[in-house]
């Protein structure tokens, strides 16, 4: 499944209804999905059980599953959770992991090479 894009304001119904007609074993083995998932629990405000998610796709990146991504989707997951993890710090008042999670996420971005710049 390539990389999750961030949803559009007022998406979390379409992504919780898709997210209900999956298996959740699908989901629970797909770090795409999973970031789905967070997107999803944030909207919602649940952003501890967003952290455990978070810490599972994290776990899937750096695991056999992850290492069998191709380069660029990795990356992207990568970026997308520690963005994800710095906007959780930033609704926590967390300011310092805020800007730590910002900084892994934008050199996890500029890993993608000339690529970035096409989009």
């Amino acid at each position: 499944m390539p990389a999750a894009r961030s949803p559009q304001p007022g998406g979390s119904a379409t992504l919780e209804r898709w997210l209900r007609l999956l298996p959740e074993e699908m989901i629970q083995r797909n770090p795409g999905l999973l970031m789905i998932k967070a997107w999803a629990l944030q909207f919602m405000w649940q952003l501890d059980l967003q952290a455990k998610v978070l810490q599972q796709v994290e776990e899937l990146l750096n695991s056999e599953p992850g290492a069998s991504l191709p380069v660029e989707e990795l990356h992207i997951l990568r970026g997308q959770n520690f963005l994800t993890k710095s906007s959780a710090a930033y609704f926590n008042n967390q300011a310092r992991w805020r800007s730590i999670f910002a900084g892994k996420s934008w050199r996890s971005f500029l890993h993608r090479g000339p690529l970035c710049a096409r989009r």
